[in-house]
């Protein structure tokens, strides 16, 4: 009885491992990993999600402003392009939100050279791919 009781144990605890390591967060040191260019090609309610296709660029700058250009169909002309300032603060991407004193946060879930997975903001997760 004591080894089925551990085997279920251990079988439950290795669920919730994989469960958190799934959506670990990967802290920023500076503002220098993410500047660039960064195409958003998809946004998704969850990590593993179904992914909706997005037109987004995102530009963070090395003076702290992040521009965001793009096209929404709802929008008279259709294009956009906004700017705002930016910080990086405890590991997380701090954007001021347009007309208001509040910020966004999003979180880093996945990183490497030229590809980026945040999860914050009005979508919860957001897929890009460095320009």
């Amino acid at each position: 009885m004591k080894t089925r009781s551990t085997s279920i144990f251990s079988v439950c605890f290795l669920l919730i491992l994989t469960t958190f390591n799934s959506n670990a967060e990967v802290a920023l040191n500076s503002p220098s990993e993410v500047i660039g260019i960064w195409q958003q090609e998809y946004s998704a309610p969850q990590i593993d999600g179904e992914k909706r296709p997005s037109t987004e660029t995102w530009e963070f700058r090395s003076d702290g402003t992040l521009v965001t250009s793009g096209f929404d169909k709802r929008l008279p002309g259709g294009s956009f392009s906004i700017s705002v300032k930016y910080e990086v603060k405890d590991g997380k991407i701090l954007a001021n939100q347009p007309g208001r004193s509040r910020k966004n946060t999003y979180v880093v879930i996945e990183k490497d050279g030229d590809s980026m997975v945040l999860h914050g903001g009005m979508d919860a997760f957001l897929f890009f791919k460095k320009q």
